[in-house]
């Protein structure tokens, strides 16, 4: 009788061994799963940062875009104040000394507001 108590002892030790063996594996293998998933997750996530990033790179394009017409025409009166710089010049040459100073005085005029529109946003 002893000896099947003792049987029934290990029976039960055995059993258990099983079952903390099957629940360890079990839980083994979830965690497999959740790690993928996690790995998974990351790279989703630098995919939303690539795309975040391009976005803002077509966002700023379509500004820089939007602001093409507005940089055209500073471009046409930039050049239009220069040429009107260097017809005060010429005229300076052609008047003389009697109006050098006043055209001279328009000619820096004139080439201010031109470094003004160039450096303007």
């Amino acid at each position: 009788m002893v000896w099947r108590q003792d049987i029934s002892i290990l029976a039960v030790a055995v059993a258990a061994f099983l079952v903390a063996l099957v629940l360890g594996y079990g839980l083994h293998r979830r965690m497999e799963g959740i790690a993928s998933e996690i790995t998974d997750l990351r790279a989703v996530a630098a995919q939303v940062d690539r795309l975040e990033g391009r976005a803002l790179d077509v966002e700023s394009a379509a500004v820089r875009l939007g602001s093409l017409p507005r940089k055209t025409r500073s471009m046409a009166v930039e050049t239009q104040m220069g040429a009107m710089a260097a017809a005060a010049d010429d005229l300076s040459r052609t008047l003389g000394a009697a109006h050098a100073d006043k055209l001279r005085a328009v000619q820096v005029l004139l080439e201010d507001v031109r470094n003004d529109l160039s450096t303007a946003p």
